[in-house]
């Protein structure tokens, strides 16, 4: 079974991230993540991770395992970080990122 991966439009967008994803893997621009589908069980998480596998509560930018935000809820963070960063869409949940 081939492994899901979100559609890439440039080097800077990501649509459809519907499983934990690396999607900066190094320092750049202020990034905005979009809600497009609610996460309905699970944890809905931004990390600041080198790697899908380093990313924990103790480095979460925002984390939640309940009240997951709407779709439609906008997330933005300026990035200027060493590391990589991490989103956890949740049970059912999607995000689109855009780089900015």
């Amino acid at each position: 079974m081939p492994q899901y991966k979100s559609q890439r439009i440039s080097d800077k967008h990501a649509v459809g991230i519907k499983f934990p994803e690396l999607i900066k893997p190094i320092p750049g621009r202020p990034i905005r993540i979009v809600i497009t589908a609610a996460a309905t069980a699970g944890t809905f998480g931004v990390y600041a991770a080198p790697s899908v596998a380093g990313a924990s509560s103790s480095n979460a930018l925002f984390e939640k395992t309940s009240d997951y935000p709407a779709t439609g809820t906008t997330l933005e963070y300026e990035w200027p970080g060493p590391g990589g960063l991490v989103i956890k869409p949740g049970t059912c949940g999607a995000v689109s990122v855009s780089q900015l």
